[in-house]
């Protein structure tokens, strides 16, 4: 049964892709062939230190968002910055101390249904063996399974997302990380 289950969501998901693709003046027609993820993928985050996280695919959000345990905002050169506290995947070592500034702020509901403004940076991830420019909004969260939640923005003209697959670009990056 969930051999059929799978092959029908893969039919899906490649009619929905060529559909897409037949539009005329379609934004997100790739003019490269789209790969296909699963619905949790690892990504490497080349901006924080090359730290590396299991991410959810959630293309429920349109943005980003990554869960941290410390959120401190701070005015520095008249522009707003922000420091805050991440902790890496399946790491032993402590959590690491990170400043990036502060490109906007966003208004999201949270899982609680309540209206919140949010920290909005920019940040580099390498998903598979792309490396682009993303937006993340940050949430100072310590219960979250996952806390990379990436949103459609990161993913969309890029990779088609099936929901029956899980790290379908590889295993945990295996590459040493880079402290500074």
């Amino acid at each position: 049964m969930l051999e059929y289950v799978k092959k029908q969501a893969k039919t899906v998901v490649q009619v929905m892709t060529a559909t897409l693709d037949s539009l005329p003046n379609n934004p997100e027609k790739s003019t490269t062939q789209t790969k296909t993820i699963g619905w949790r993928e690892w990504v490497r985050l080349p901006t924080l230190d090359q730290a590396i996280m299991k991410s959810k695919i959630d293309t429920g959000s349109r943005t980003t968002t990554l869960h941290t345990y410390r959120l401190e905002p701070f005015q520095k050169n008249n522009q707003l910055w922000v420091n805050f506290t991440l902790s890496e995947d399946d790491i032993e070592e402590p959590p690491r101390e990170f400043t990036l500034q502060v490109v906007d702020f966003r208004q999201v509901i949270d899982s609680s249904g309540h209206l919140q403004e949010r920290h909005v940076v920019e940040s580099a991830i390498e998903l598979g063996n792309h490396i682009y420019e993303i937006e993340i909004i940050l949430i100072q969260s310590e219960t979250s399974k996952f806390r990379l939640h990436l949103g459609r923005t990161a993913f969309q003209g890029r990779y088609v997302i099936d929901p029956t697959l899980s790290f379908e670009l590889g295993g945990k990056p295996d590459e040493p990380r880079k402290f500074h």
